[in-house]
């Protein structure tokens, strides 16, 4: 295992609202929107000591491998994710990783 401090930076599941565009998305053969751009750019401006991973819960499921691996968990989310947001924040919590949002 790595000795270096490892950042696991997660954008929470959109749930099936107009912002999702979950059923517009199907149609034009796409998983998601857009990536999660925000935690790309805080991701890049990190120093290259950390190791830096990215989960969009939109594409893929968020396991709890990842989370136990991880210093610290930083999440980017809208109010719409909310819910899933805050269930990352308590599997990070029942798992012992700091969070940040």
């Amino acid at each position: 295992m790595s000795s270096r401090t490892r950042f696991l930076m997660v954008y929470p599941e959109i749930p099936d609202t107009y912002w999702s565009y979950h059923y517009a998305l199907g149609i034009i053969g796409r998983r998601a929107l857009m990536p999660p751009l925000g935690l790309a750019t805080v991701a890049a401006m990190v120093p290259r000591e950390y190791d830096c991973s990215i989960v969009d819960m939109n594409i893929e499921p968020l396991t709890d491998a990842p989370i136990s691996d991880a210093d610290l968990v930083l999440i980017s989310a809208m109010i719409v994710q909310r819910d899933s947001a805050r269930s990352v924040i308590d599997r990070c919590k029942h798992l012992g990783v700091p969070v940040a949002i």
